[in-house]
């Protein structure tokens, strides 16, 4: 039976097929996962202050020892923004989404990448599965 791996804040993990991987709570946070479809491999990263932690860029160079980066296919969300929120903590927010926008846009290429920004007021969780390399997030 197929496992779900948990990724909490400042976390990172790794699934193997059958498996999957999820992240949940991604206010302000951001998840990065990369799905290998050769090895059907998926890694997750769900970094708190992206711009001001350097959690990513570590963690990319890691990805990159595993699998090759043809291979890869990069989902991206979180970041949202809430009713209530500050103007800025809404800076704050975007300028983590372009720092991470930058990161990726610079190591792999555009069609390779998936950013999902949820909509104003909604928070939400991603999952990967290592089997079909199919992303669902749930808004909440």
């Amino acid at each position: 039976m197929p496992n779900t791996i948990e990724v909490s804040q400042f976390e990172q993990a790794e699934a193997y097929s059958p498996d999957s991987i999820t992240s949940g709570g991604l206010y302000p946070c951001i998840a990065v996962g990369f799905y290998d479809k050769v090895l059907k491999k998926v890694y997750l990263i769900h970094e708190s202050n992206a711009s001001m932690n350097q959690g990513i860029p570590g963690y990319i160079k890691h990805v990159l020892t595993g699998s090759e980066s043809k291979n890869l296919k990069i989902y991206v969300t979180g970041a949202c923004i809430l009713d209530g929120d500050t103007d800025e903590d809404i800076q704050y927010v975007m300028n983590d989404r372009d720092y991470v926008q930058t990161l990726l846009n610079e190591v792999f290429m555009a069609e390779q990448i998936s950013y999902e920004w949820p909509p104003f007021n909604v928070c939400v969780e991603m999952t990967i599965s290592a089997q079909t390399g199919e992303c669902q997030e749930e808004h909440h």
